[in-house]
C-alpha cells in the first residue's frame, strides 16, 4: 500500500502526518456565542420523526 501525497498551495504533504484530533475541549466564538467542546465527537442518532427538505425536495 503507498502513501498518498497531497498538495495544498505548492507544498507537498502526506495524510499520514495529520494531527490526530484531542479529546480535549477547545475554546471558540461561532456568531457571538462562546463555546467549549471537543473537536471529536459521536454523530447524533438519526431522528426518523423528522422530515428534512432539500431545495424544495423532502
Amino acid at each position: 500500500m503507498s502513501t498518498q501525497h497531497c498538495t495544498y498551495r505548492g507544498v507537498s504533504y502526506a495524510h499520514a502526518q495529520d494531527a490526530q484530533v484531542s479529546d480535549a475541549p477547545v475554546k471558540h466564538t461561532y456568531r457571538g456565542l462562546q463555546y467549549s467542546s471537543s473537536l471529536r465527537h459521536q454523530a447524533a442518532a438519526p431522528d426518523a420523526t423528522v422530515e428534512l427538505h432539500y431545495r424544495g425536495s423532502a
